[in-house]
């Protein structure tokens, strides 16, 4: 199949894992001989890597400006002048669709993910006939469905000037968890009259590399509990702190450091650092009130291959979302290299782990059920070990990249069938 894939951003520039999982699966369609190519936005000028990428990857959308919340009439005016910029930037967006289409004449598109780019350049394909799949590793298709009714007056205006938006085709949908398919049923967006789904799949994520098999392997001296993601509130780190604070108060005995990767969410988006920066604030505050201060450290963003390390390094992986995880990346990445894992009952978890099988569980609000599975995996080597094997057995026979290209060249098929 000649395949065009949208993704909104693809590594060596990118966010998280709807991103990496757009370009894993590019690159597998291709080594099983599809042609593939990926329409993607320009690196952004926060980028600090080498920007290389592969001959078939194609930058060149612009990212959408970022919207204020207007709460002030100098707020009203910063979200006017959004709005105003994302009309300019949807505009030129769909020009460069057009072109694209033109030079890869695709059989079907493949869209990971456009909220920075904007859901009308599909309607590119819509008035070509070309198939559309999205790949819906969040909401934000479900979102933009819902916030016409409640705009206001400048956004409904310049909503408006971007007619193409009411012609995008979301008849053909796949979904990484039944989280997510049960989120959008309830919102009324699934089946909605006119354009709802008629191809409605379950598509998660894999992993592309080797399982690892050696749980028994030597990890930092000192019990490292490791964290990672965009530093949000909808990620829990305030929870997990809480937990953390409440241990360190009942076993002051046990050695341990918490490392939180990741960056402010936003801050590099909006180039000033400014947005998210509060809430990181806020936690070093807290480890500090806590008295844990000391053991705890925010090294900041890392790349991909770094996180590897990092997680196989690490006694235990922690995860504490409360924002309804839709797939985490860093989960089945957790499994696949053998460490234990503690994590929230939050969104897709339980679809990936069960509890005290393959990982330990808490609910989300719960402070001292997350302390008190923290404190067992810390004190007890022979569950980390069962824990960590199960993990690995849970990735090879559910989770492999294989397994999941298999289904995604059934649905992409299905999908081109229907011009």
């Amino acid at each position: 199949m000649r395949i065009l894939l949208l993704s909104e951003m693809i590594p060596p520039d990118s966010d998280g894992g709807q991103e990496v999982n757009a370009l894993k699966i590019a690159v597998g369609l291709r080594e099983r001989g599809h042609e593939v190519i990926i329409g993607t936005s320009h690196f952004r000028p926060t980028y600090q890597g080498s920007p290389e990428d592969r001959p078939w990857v194609r930058r060149v959308f612009r990212h959408i400006p970022l919207q204020y919340a207007a709460t002030s009439s100098a707020e009203r005016l910063k979200a006017i002048k959004g709005y105003y910029g994302e009309f300019k930037t949807v505009k030129g967006n769909l020009s460069a669709m057009q072109t694209l289409v033109a030079e890869t004449q695709p059989e079907v598109i493949y869209c990971f993910g456009l909220s920075r780019v904007g859901v009308a350049v599909t309607a590119v394909a819509s008035d070509q006939g070309i198939p559309v799949l999205w790949h819906q590793g969040g909401n934000y298709l479900e979102n933009r469905f819902e916030q016409g009714p409640r705009m206001g007056r400048p956004a409904r205006f310049f909503r408006d000037l971007i007619p193409e938006e009411s012609r995008v085709d979301y008849s053909h949908i796949a979904y990484v968890s039944q989280f997510l398919v049960d989120d959008s049923r309830a919102r009324g967006f699934v089946g909605f009259e006119g354009r709802g789904a008629k191809t409605l799949e379950i598509l998660p994520r894999g992993i592309e590399f080797a399982v690892a098999d050696d749980v028994d392997r030597e990890r930092e001296q000192t019990p490292v509990l490791l964290m990672a993601g965009r530093i949000a509130p909808m990620k829990g780190f305030h929870i997990a702190l809480a937990a953390l604070g409440s241990l360190f108060e009942r076993r002051p005995d046990l050695d341990w450091r918490l490392r939180v990767l990741g960056e402010p969410e936003n801050a590099d988006v909006s180039g000033d650092g400014i947005l998210g920066t509060d809430y990181l604030a806020q936690l070093k505050s807290q480890a500090e009130s806590l008295g844990i201060g000391s053991r705890v450290e925010f090294p900041g963003k890392v790349t991909r291959q770094e996180l590897q390390t990092h997680i196989r390094r690490a006694t235990a992986f922690v995860s504490a979302s409360i924002c309804g995880e839709a797939f985490a990346n860093t989960i089945i990445e957790t499994l696949a290299n053998g460490t234990p894992l503690v994590v929230s009952a939050d969104g897709s978890a339980l679809e990936v782990v069960t509890d005290e099988v393959d990982a330990l569980v808490f609910d989300p609000p719960d402070v001292s059920a997350m302390s008190e599975r923290i404190e067992r995996i810390l004190d007890d080597s022979e569950l980390r070990r069962r824990l960590a094997l199960a993990g690995c057995e849970t990735i090879r026979t559910r989770f492999s990249l294989d397994a999941i290209l298999d289904r995604t060249e059934a649905i992409l098929a299905k999908v081109a069938q229907t011009t």
